[in-house]
C-alpha cells in the first residue's frame, strides 16, 4: 500500500493542532486538507475514494451501500474509516467495519481521527472492533488530551491507553497547557492511588 495516499497520524494531529486554535472544528478542517490527497482519485474513476468521502459526508447510506456492494479495496475502506470518524458517523463506520475494513490500518489513524472529532461512539465502535488503543505511541490519547476530549480520553484509558507512553506526565501536560485541567487530571491520576497529586495547576 502506498502510504503517501494517507494523512499519517502524526501529520493529522499536527495539522489539526495548528488550525483548531482558531476554529475547533477538526472534522471540517481534516476534510479540507484531505481533499488535497484525493484530487487524483477524482480524475481516476476506477478509484472510489472521493465517492466514499462524498457519500459519508452527506450521510448518503444508499450510495455508500452501493459502493460497498461493488467491492472496495483495503485502501478505499481505510479512507472510509477516516471519513466516517471525521464525520462522527457511527452508522457508516459500522458499515465499513462490517465490510472488512481494518480498524488498525495506517497506524490507527481512524481512532486518532475519531478522538480529534470527539466522536465517543466512533471511538467505542473502533475499540470494540479491535482497534489498537496503543497505536502510534498512544496518539489517540494524546489527541484527546490536545483537544480536551474528556469522555473520549476516559474511554481510551479504560481500554488500556498508557498515560505515560510519551514520558511521565507528558500527555497530561499537553491537556494542562491548553487549559483542559479536568482532562489533565483524569490522565495524570489514572491508575494511581487517590492520595497522589494530580497535575499542578
Amino acid at each position: 500500500m502506498n502510504g503517501s495516499r494517507f494523512l499519517p497520524s502524526a501529520l493529522a494531529t499536527l495539522f489539526l493542532s495548528s488550525t483548531c486554535l482558531a476554529d475547533d472544528i477538526p472534522h471540517r478542517v481534516m476534510l479540507d486538507e484531505y481533499t488535497k490527497f484525493t484530487q487524483a482519485d477524482r480524475r481516476d474513476r476506477t478509484n472510489h475514494v472521493a465517492d466514499i468521502w462524498v457519500a459519508i459526508q452527506s450521510l448518503d447510506i444508499a450510495s455508500l451501500t452501493k459502493l460497498i456492494d461493488q467491492g472496495l479495496t483495503s485502501e478505499e475502506l481505510t479512507h472510509g474509516l477516516i471519513a466516517a470518524s471525521n464525520s462522527k458517523s457511527v452508522e457508516t463506520l459500522s458499515m465499513l467495519i462490517s465490510a472488512g475494513a481494518d480498524v488498525s490500518s495506517e497506524e490507527g489513524i481512524a481512532l486518532t481521527t475519531a478522538s480529534a472529532s470527539d466522536c465517543y461512539g466512533c471511538v467505542r465502535v473502533l475499540l470494540e472492533a479491535g482497534a489498537d488503543v496503543r497505536a502510534s505511541n498512544d496518539e489517540a490519547l494524546f489527541t484527546a488530551a490536545h483537544f480536551g476530549r474528556y469522555h473520549v480520553a476516559e474511554l481510551l484509558l479504560k481500554a488500556g491507553a498508557n498515560p505515560s507512553a510519551r514520558g511521565e506526565g507528558v500527555i497530561a501536560s499537553e491537556a494542562h497547557s491548553r487549559g483542559f485541567h479536568s482532562v489533565a487530571d483524569l490522565i495524570a491520576t489514572h491508575g494511581r492511588p487517590a492520595n497522589m497529586l494530580s497535575v499542578d495547576r
